[in-house]
């Protein structure tokens, strides 16, 4: 049941990376303004070759995530030949978003909209990119935000915590979600003796990768 949710999660992601209709991302400039305010958790599951050898971690996240994938983005979109503008706001825009059902899709809010003017008349936007709602997405997880797992001794999945939601700064329509698939990063784990024994500096690994996976997935989505 839980590979089922996590394949239909996959899919729902994969295609909330696409936008609905093409648009054109050339010299504009994109707005960061990524905040996760949740505290942030890295949950190992591992499962066994029996239920007795199932295992489950939980690593408390003290490094500033938010700092890493911002970083990350800032690159992703210069390599783009676009102009990344760093916002500093005390937005929380998880107060403004609501989701489809249907397709995961965001919407802004009436508030969320006004508070888009005022920041897109302040930093003169053409899009603006906010992180992704994790305490709704992940609904029913125990712990949510970021997760992985393994199966025996092969990474089995990973949930990433650089999701984003990018809005056209003068509509405030959605575009779509920024988001890379396993294949793009799972070679961080490759220098894992065994990942279903992760030790601390492992794990900050994975975090420390956020970066460079904020920068794939900005670097795919706004070429």
């Amino acid at each position: 049941m839980k590979l089922v949710f996590f394949l239909s999660l996959c899919l729902l992601l994969v295609g909330c990376s696409s936008t609905s209709e093409p648009v054109s991302f050339k010299n504009s400039r994109i707005g960061v303004d990524y905040k996760l305010n949740e505290t942030l958790k890295l949950c190992h599951t591992h499962l066994g070759k029996t239920v007795f050898q199932n295992t489950e971690e939980i690593y408390p996240i003290t490094e500033n995530v938010n700092t890493l994938v911002t970083k990350g983005y800032v690159k992703g979109i210069k390599n783009t030949f676009n102009t990344p503008v760093q916002i500093d706001s005390s937005i929380d825009w998880s107060n403004y978003l609501s989701y489809s059902s249907w397709d995961a899709s965001a919407k802004l809010m009436p508030q969320g909209l006004n508070k888009l003017r005022e920041i897109q008349a302040k930093y003169d936007l053409d899009f603006l990119l906010v992180a992704r709602d994790y305490e709704n997405f992940y609904k029913g997880e125990a712990c949510s935000g970021a997760w992985f797992k393994t199966q025996m001794s092969d990474v089995r999945s990973f949930v990433p915590i650089y999701v984003a939601l990018v809005f056209d700064a003068n509509s405030g329509k959605y575009v779509g979600s920024t988001f890379i698939t396993n294949d793009h990063h799972s070679s961080v784990y490759q220098n894992f003796n065994d990942v279903s024994k992760l030790e601390h500096s492992e794990v900050l690994k994975l975090i420390y990768y956020s970066e460079d996976a904020a920068t794939k997935a900005a670097s795919m989505f706004f070429e």
